[in-house]
């Protein structure tokens, strides 16, 4: 029938992928969390009284690693919003 052709698509012409220059900090300050959480849970699994000091030397580096990792990730929305 005529008038019922399917158009090409179009790909979209987008900027790309937006993202802000502390996305590597972000990255590298979740993966410590992940690794110190981690190793806070072999320690625990092995005996609630195993290891206290170094569980709490893990925890005290991963909370810390949290918050910038959380912090980039609010930075990130903020800067693109504000490149959009």
């Amino acid at each position: 029938m005529r008038g019922t052709e399917i158009p090409e698509p179009n790909p979209y012409k987008g900027r790309g992928d937006p993202t802000s220059p502390w996305t590597p900090v972000g990255i590298g300050a979740l993966a410590v969390t992940w690794v110190a959480l981690f190793g806070y849970e072999i320690i625990r699994l092995n005996g609630p009284n195993r290891a206290p000091k170094a569980r709490k030397r893990l925890l005290f580096l991963a909370v810390p690693a949290f918050a910038v990792a959380l912090a980039v990730i609010i930075e990130r929305f903020i800067y693109i919003a504000q490149n959009n």
